[in-house]
């Protein structure tokens, strides 16, 4: 997400450690021995490649926007908590 928001270059190793850890992961939920029930595996990764790339982004754009319009922390913390407030309400 850093590519896309802001066009910041990552060396080639942190590429090459996210494939192998996705990889992994891949691997070891796919082969594995135990429980094969099919339906929720697959959703259970697709949820993890969803908050994954929603971690990612959300941290780049909170970025981004400090970069833009130059607002400190606790304008966002106060925004967050506004928030939070009306959509509980």
């Amino acid at each position: 997400m850093g590519r896309l928001l802001r066009d910041t270059k990552y060396p080639l190793g942190q590429y090459f450690e996210a494939f192998l850890i996705t990889l992994g992961v891949f691997i070891f939920s796919t082969f594995s021995k135990e429980g094969k029930e099919g339906s929720t595996e697959i959703w259970g990764i697709v949820c993890l490649c969803v908050y994954i790339c929603s971690d990612s982004f959300t941290s780049q754009w909170q970025s981004k926007v400090y970069a833009k319009y130059g607002r400190a922390n606790v304008d966002q913390v106060c925004g967050k908590t506004r928030s939070g407030g009306a959509f509980a309400a």
